[in-house]
């Protein structure tokens, strides 16, 4: 985030705040629930670095060497957990994704006219997605291997 110029510290601060876990020292101070949320947390923090580093690299192709640079300065050394926690909360997510599968095939996404006509008089913003792109987004996420392998 410090190389968007967004501060999303007041963000992060409540979600951390907000939950009943006492301030530990460190993870051997942790309980379960809170190293987990911990893990999950971080792994939200570098899918924002790695999706920052990816639209700035679009914009400014880095020569190998710097990327790599780039790379070891975010996720070497002792930094390499971070890694390691964002695949955790790939897996949490994707885990999540599995059980709430007969909700997610379940789910009507079709935007009717007249909810469409309502949103937009609102100001709220349109649908992303049609019917039929939505559906066919959820079908190939549902039946991704990845899904059935947690």
């Amino acid at each position: 985030e410090s190389n968007t110029g967004y501060n999303g510290s007041a963000i992060w601060a409540a979600i951390y705040e907000e939950n009943c876990f006492a301030r530990a020292t460190g993870p051997s101070d942790m309980c379960l629930e809170e190293r987990v949320l911990f893990r999950v947390l971080s792994g939200m923090h570098t899918a924002i670095n790695v999706h920052v580093a990816m639209d700035k690299i679009g914009r400014q192709p880095l020569s190998p060497s710097r990327a790599a640079g780039v790379w070891a300065w975010q996720f070497g050394g002792e930094k390499a957990e971070r890694l390691r926690n964002l695949h955790f909360a790939f897996i949490v997510l994707l885990r999540a994704l599995r059980k709430g599968s007969e909700f997610v095939r379940a789910y009507d996404y079709h935007v009717t006219a007249e909810a469409l006509q309502a949103a937009t008089a609102t100001g709220a913003p349109a649908p992303a997605l049609e019917a039929a792109e939505a559906e066919a987004a959820r079908t190939s996420a549902l039946a991704a291997h990845l899904v059935g392998s947690c």
